[in-house]
Parts: C-alpha cells; sequence; structure tokens
C-alpha cells in the first residue's frame, strides 16, 4: 500500500520550493532584462550604421559639411540630425529634446546626474521609439537610447551608449582606443580623454563622463550585457 503524503509534509516541500523561488528569482528577472537590453542595443546601434552609410553615400565629407550645432548659419536641412534623421521612416527631428524635465532622467553609469548640455545640439524620434541625441560644438557626438527616454533606466552603459564621428566620416563607439583626441565640450568644460575606461565606464567612477565608454564595452565583451547589474 502507496503512503500518501501528509499535510505537514506538504507545506515544508512547499515551503522549500519559495524559499529556492524567493531566492533565484531575482536572478532570473535581472538575467531576463539584460538580454532584453542587449537585443535592444544590437537592434539599435544596426538601425544607427545603417542610416549613417545612406547618409555618408550623400555628402563628401560629412565632418566639414555639417560642422557645429544647430545654431550656426547653415541652411535649414542641412545639420547632420536633420539629415541623418530623413534616414529614418516616420521620425520626429527637432533642434532640441522636446523636453528639458526629460534630459534631467539621464543618468551615468553609476545612476548619477550627467550633463544635459551633451543632448541639446538635435534630438531624432526614430521608429521603433528609438531616440539619438547630438552634441556638435566641438566634435561630433551621437548618443543613442535604445528604447526611449519613456522607458528606463536611462542610464549610460545599460541603455544609453555614445559614439563620435571619426576620421573619413568613420562612427566610433566611445571608449575605444580610436575614440581618444576627440573633444566633447559641454557646459564650458572639454574633454579628449574619452578611451580612458576606469573614467568612462567604472562603477567606481564619480565623472558626469562615466558610461560614455562603455559603448566599447559593449561592442567587445561577450558578457558585458549579461554582466550588468
Amino acid at each position: 500500500m502507496k503512503r500518501a503524503f501528509t499535510l505537514a509534509e506538504v507545506l515544508i516541500t512547499l515551503g522549500i520550493i519559495g524559499i529556492v523561488a524567493t531566492m533565484t528569482m531575482p536572478s532570473i528577472i535581472q538575467d531576463h532584462k539584460n538580454r532584453e537590453l542587449k537585443t535592444l542595443f544590437q537592434t539599435s546601434v544596426s538601425s544607427l550604421n545603417q542610416a549613417f552609410l545612406k547618409v555618408k553615400y550623400e555628402v563628401e565629407d560629412l565632418n566639414s559639411v555639417y560642422s557645429g550645432n544647430y545654431t550656426t548659419s547653415q541652411a535649414e536641412g542641412k545639420h547632420l540630425h536633420e539629415v541623418l534623421g530623413k534616414q529614418f521612416s516616420s521620425a520626429i527631428i527637432t533642434n532640441r529634446p522636446p523636453s528639458s524635465k526629460d534630459i534631467a532622467l539621464l543618468k551615468t553609469f553609476n545612476g548619477n546626474n550627467t550633463n544635459a548640455c551633451t543632448f541639446d545640439d538635435g534630438y531624432i524620434r526614430a521608429a521603433g521609439k528609438m531616440d539619438i541625441y547630438f552634441e556638435t560644438v566641438c566634435d561630433k557626438f551621437i548618443t543613442i537610447d535604445t528604447n526611449g527616454i519613456k522607458k528606463g533606466p536611462n542610464r549610460f552603459g545599460y541603455d544609453l551608449f555614445m559614439f563620435v564621428i571619426g576620421k573619413n566620416d568613420a562612427l566610433i563607439p566611445v571608449g575605444s582606443p580610436k575614440s581618444k583626441g576627440y573633444k566633447l565640450c559641454v557646459g564650458g568644460a572639454s574633454s579628449t580623454d574619452l578611451s580612458n575606461l576606469s573614467i568612462t565606464c567604472n562603477k567606481n567612477s564619480e565623472s558626469k563622463l562615466n558610461g560614455f565608454g562603455c559603448t566599447y564595452r559593449a561592442l567587445s565583451e561577450p558578457d558585458y550585457f549579461k554582466n550588468l547589474k
């Protein structure tokens, strides 16, 4: 005759299952979020590269033709964000991001405030809800928000990633050795050492540039997103 489980045994078993689930569920949820961030990153970078290549075919020298920010005396429609925005179907293209309150939501790699001036030289809301920001006062920097401002975490190295337009119109991930020497000018200050990952992609860095260099790590390290916390 088979022995049935007692109520106490069933309750103990359910309790053990509950404890194990409580211990493992946060890890499962984090892993799912990280996989989603990785997919969004890969999709967004692919879309940006395709649009960028199309623009390069239309102009002789992207860096010289579309120099300066939107306040300079160039003909309307000749600024970087305007030309690049036309490569995205149904895109919203403006000279500045829609709301300064939204920009205040953008954070560094470790969740601190970053410099709002980094995002004020042009804006694109691309189809698929990817946001694209421009900083073109010195060299030309492009920041992508892979899931848009309305959805978090809005942190560099998570869903915010920065590129610089380099020599021969190359789209260079900030943080790579090739990004060294390019000048980012924001808030009256400037930086040319964006390839220093101890500053630009380090949870212990208090720099407002922290996270800008994570683009390189996200592209070059296979387990980058897996290790995010």
